[in-house]
């Protein structure tokens, strides 16, 4: 053992404190700069020599012993239990959840509808857009053919929709018709969805959608507006669109998601007058 002949710093104390000395064992002298050689471990610890002054380093004792040596009580233990397993519960609830949330692929549920952004699994590379507009009573009938691509299986097709009727869907896929095991709306992210009794394959995929509505008055998707004409003073009704940033799908189904770029042919029935 080694023996400072000045006060030393902190870290040769932790490592003499670390060493440690047996019981009864006196043959090195302390960092206690005293020289008082039979200062023992609690006066290291504490600074604190057995007549009650005050050391150093200032850590208190109770009944003679550092506070980092005293036992916790029953109860004090009782609690550390409880504590942990109460943490532990929590984390494994936490896992779960996350793991149950990423296998449905959704944020809400295991259903892909109820996440608010679409699946990955199609993308639109063509939209055939036929509208039927009448400006006397406001009355849309339409049809949109949407060719997409499958670039992972899937049995469900979500498209956008909002205050649409649909009135008849068919899908194919390779020539061939995909029977449609169920169709309905999901209004709480504005999703049409099409169940399909068997999984689409990779490749290329049409949807063709029927659809009425009636021309909106809102400024927003396929809506109606006016104007007066000078030399009659007569009101003339017009049709136009805002579609930014996610009112297309108030004109007809799509996929309304800026990242889902595609190109349109757009074919429009109108009064000879217009």
């Amino acid at each position: 053992h080694k023996t400072f002949a000045t006060p030393p710093t902190f870290a040769p104390s932790l490592i003499v404190l670390a060493m440690g000395k047996k019981k009864g064992d006196r043959s090195y002298n302390s960092t206690d700069t005293t020289g008082d050689s039979s200062s023992d471990d609690a006066d290291l610890i504490s600074g604190e020599s057995s007549s009650g002054r005050t050391g150093k380093y200032g850590v208190s004792l109770r009944d003679g012993q550092p506070l980092c040596t005293k036992k916790l009580s029953r109860n004090e233990r009782l609690c550390l239990v409880i504590g942990g397993l109460v943490l532990a519960i929590i984390v494994v609830v936490f896992i779960i959840v996350a793991v149950s949330v990423n296998k449905g692929g959704g944020s809400r549920g295991v259903d892909p509808w109820e996440n608010v952004r679409l699946p990955a699994n199609i993308v639109p590379d063509h939209y055939d857009v036929s509208l039927r507009v009448d400006l006397e009573t406001f009355d849309v009938t339409g049809e949109v053919v949407i060719n997409a691509q499958v670039v992972s299986e899937t049995s469900y097709i979500l498209v956008h929709m909002k205050d649409i009727n649909i009135t008849s869907v068919q899908v194919s896929q390779g020539g061939s018709t995909v029977q449609i095991k169920s169709a309905f709306n999901f209004t709480e992210n504005e999703f049409y969805v099409i169940e399909l009794s068997t999984a689409l394959k990779t490749g290329s995929l049409d949807i063709k959608i029927s659809y009425n509505y009636t021309l909106r008055d809102d400024l927003a998707g396929f809506y109606r507006s006016s104007y007066i004409k000078k030399s009659t003073g007569e009101k003339r009704w017009l049709a136009t669109t805002q579609f930014e940033p996610t009112d297309a799908r108030k004109a007809f189904p799509c996929f309304d998601e800026p990242a889902l770029k595609a190109n349109f042919t757009i074919h429009i029935t109108h009064d000879a007058q217009y």
